[in-house]
């Protein structure tokens, strides 16, 4: 199973902790914009964004093109 997770990070494809972590921050602004008062959305969110890693996604090498081939015509 780790080899998967471990392709699986690779492509970028988020795991379900991360998943998770991201539920918990939009239940966390739901709850803040429904919440009159104060605190706004802006202020909770940066307050998520402070505790969360940031995740990037694995590059890709560049695509290669084929060779042309040369026509040449009959003398």
């Amino acid at each position: 199973m780790d080899r998967v997770a471990k392709a699986l990070g690779k492509l970028g494809v988020p795991s379900s902790a991360d998943m998770d972590m991201l539920a918990a921050r939009v239940d966390a602004l739901a709850a803040s914009v429904a919440k009159p008062g104060k605190s706004t959305a802006a202020t909770a969110g940066a307050k998520m964004m402070k505790t969360a890693p940031t995740r990037t996604a694995a590059k890709r090498p560049a695509a290669k093109t084929a060779a042309k081939r040369v026509v040449r015509k009959a003398a």
